[in-house]
């Protein structure tokens, strides 16, 4: 089976199963290299039993398949392959009902003040802003996932530059339809400025 270029993953139950940490670490590695159980457990430093039990749940999940196989010391290996080069998760993001995404979105939301940081921008409350930031990634996955839902069942080729450059697309055109979008951008761009 050909590796599709975008998966797009809008069920709940997928996206508690792709973002929970390790898991998470074998669909990283698998994007940079096709890999058996023995080589993800070397790499991610857990038992073999643990690695294995991720990988069928990625594979029951249809985010990872068997592609080969290889020998070592002529006992045969399965190597997995991620079934597609991107996915894209579009969630319903719901507070009150914290799923694993609102989680992972926290997360995110400090990795970008921190890349944000190393950039040379400087961050006058760092509450504030995380608190604005993730509020405007939850309205803007909310109201972009059925755009991104779709090209689901298509075969458009969608690399990451084109997903990328897409995402900026739709924030922007998203960002002027929705004075929520606007008036929490604008917060944003006071909070988070240029160091001198």
């Amino acid at each position: 089976m050909e590796k599709k270029d975008t998966v797009v993953i809008s069920d709940p139950e997928v996206i508690k199963i792709i973002t929970e940490s390790t898991r998470r670490k074998i669909l990283a590695l698998l994007r940079i290299n096709d890999l058996s159980i023995s080589q993800l457990s070397e790499l991610i430093e857990k038992d073999q039993s643990t690695i294995y039990r991720h990988v069928k749940k990625l594979e029951a999940h249809g985010l990872v398949m068997p592609v080969g196989e290889r020998k070592v010391h002529h006992i045969p290996e399965v190597v997995y392959g991620r079934v597609a080069k991107s996915y894209i998760i579009v969630p319903e993001v719901d507070d009150e009902h914290p799923s694993p995404i609102v989680y992972y979105k926290r997360e995110a939301v400090k990795k970008v003040m921190d890349v944000l940081e190393t950039m040379g921008y400087s961050i006058e409350s760092k509450r504030v802003v995380s608190r604005e930031m993730y509020s405007f990634f939850k309205k803007l996955d909310n109201i972009t996932s059925e755009d991104w839902k779709a090209i689901q069942n298509t075969d458009m080729h969608i690399d990451q530059r084109t997903f990328i450059n897409t995402n900026i697309a739709l924030t922007l055109l998203k960002v002027e339809e929705d004075p929520d979008l606007k008036d929490i951008m604008e917060k944003l761009g006071e909070l988070i400025k240029r160091k001198e």
